[in-house]
């Protein structure tokens, strides 16, 4: 099978004798923008070193498609080790192409899923990638990831414990009003509902708890880079509004969000509804991208942002809300495939014993950036002992803050963050960071 991969290239900061940076695409269509961006960490460095810059967008997302449709046999094609084997055939092909990179040091970028793969890329291919710098990546596979939602409810009570106190409060009185015909009834009209909450289909339970947890989720990745969905701005605003009830408070919060996101519809929680928005295999479907990650999650990281925390559960209005069943069962039921816990903790374990994990024992010359308000830094490597592998961890930063141009808001964590960042590469690569 031949299937053509979307790519851009810069050299405007090229200098002979320098690396090349590559950017790893993801979940997601990828653009030229990293490659022409003077203001962020990656162009700043490539101005610093030299640097040939590539990006490579991610097989199955944007227009890199290999099939024809999205249809579960065709997603066989589709896997992080895949993607990886495409950038080693992709740096290949730009050394032949461009002969004064053939002795250039090469380095990976990535951010989120992406600077999983980049530090990846490192470790699994070592003679092709010198260095790596993997932001915000998830590098640990995992089938309950509860720890998402315990960094959210931690960011949101270190900024307002009073907010925080009114979040927990509401998502109690939910909780207690699903139990009850009445309360049912005053949730519908509450969040206008498209369709009664059916208290005996649990589907349809966790889709309503994944609806009220989303703005909270959402808010808290990207509370530092969007003012407008901050933390303070999005959540507390209305968490502290003494003249609302605890039960409007929510509503306003999710009201807002829908506002922000040109959602007018009522809300859905209809869990059959949703699997066949997903069953869609159609490369034009707005859900195509979702489609291919969601194959990613059941076949090779889990990553299930599940209510089912020791300690962010009763925040959450209930601990057994959003299980990792609820998961599973979507993983069966998109596919059309006999997918089982057994079947991906099978699959999440051989992920982390391919890749490594958050061990990293035998890894080097990788920087791993995260912050702590950002909810995926539960699964990066945020401590090492070995010199050559370093994590950056930057107080109150959010999901791959580290990546965009820098502001006069940038908190002094963040500025120290990108300068370590920095100098670490750029003293790896034999350069000054000055």
């Amino acid at each position: 099978m031949i299937a053509l991969q979307r790519y851009w290239q810069g050299n405007q900061w090229y200098r002979p004798g320098g690396p090349a940076f590559i950017m790893l695409g993801g979940e997601a269509a990828e653009g030229g923008s990293w490659v022409e961006a003077s203001n962020v960490e990656f162009g700043i460095m490539a101005q610093k070193a030299g640097a040939w810059l590539f990006v490579l967008e991610h097989r199955f997302y944007g227009e890199s498609f290999a099939t024809s449709d999205l249809s579960t046999g065709n997603l066989k094609y589709l896997s992080s080790e895949q993607a990886i084997a495409d950038a080693v055939t992709f740096i290949r092909a730009m050394i032949q192409k461009y002969p004064q990179l053939a002795g250039a040091k090469w380095v990976s970028f990535g951010g989120s899923y992406p600077g999983a793969l980049a530090a990846w890329l490192r470790i699994r291919h070592p003679e092709i990638i010198s260095y790596a710098v993997g932001s915000s990546g998830p590098v640990q596979a995992e089938v309950d990831f509860y720890q998402y939602l315990e960094v959210v409810m931690n960011a949101i009570t270190k900024t307002d414990a009073g907010c925080s106190d009114s979040i927990k409060n509401g998502f109690s009185q939910i909780a207690q009003l699903v139990q009850t015909a009445a309360g049912r009834k005053t949730l519908k009209s509450t969040f206008d509902f498209c369709e009664d909450l059916n208290p005996s289909n649990t589907e349809d339970l966790s889709t309503f708890w994944q609806n009220l947890y989303i703005p909270y989720m959402y808010s808290v990745q990207y509370t530092s880079q969007n003012p407008d969905t901050s933390i303070p701005n999005a959540i507390c605003r209305f968490h502290n509004d003494q003249s609302a009830s605890v039960l409007d408070r929510m509503k306003n919060v999710n009201s807002f969000f829908d506002q922000t996101y040109g959602y007018t519809s009522c809300m859905s929680n209809n869990y059959n509804g949703m699997i066949h928005y997903y069953q869609d295999t159609s490369l034009k479907s707005s859900l195509a991208e979702t489609r291919s990650f969601i194959w990613q999650t059941c076949t090779e990281f889990g990553w299930f942002q599940t209510s089912n925390s020791p300690t962010a559960g009763s925040w959450l209005g209930g601990q057994n809300n959003l299980p990792a069943s609820y998961f599973i069962k979507q993983c069966a039921d998109i596919f059309k495939l006999d997918i089982n816990a057994d079947y991906v903790n099978q699959v999440v374990g051989n992920t982390n014993s391919y890749y490594g994990g958050k061990d990293m024992s035998d890894a080097s010359y990788i920087i791993l950036p995260s912050g702590t308000f950002d909810p995926w830094s539960a699964l990066g490597k945020l401590t090492s002992t070995n010199q050559n592998i370093v994590p950056v961890v930057m107080e109150g930063a959010s999901h791959c803050q580290d990546m965009i141009a820098a502001t006069a808001q940038d908190s002094a964590a963040l500025t120290s963050g990108r300068a370590k960042i920095q100098s670490t590469l750029l003293g790896w690569l034999g350069f000054s960071e000055n």
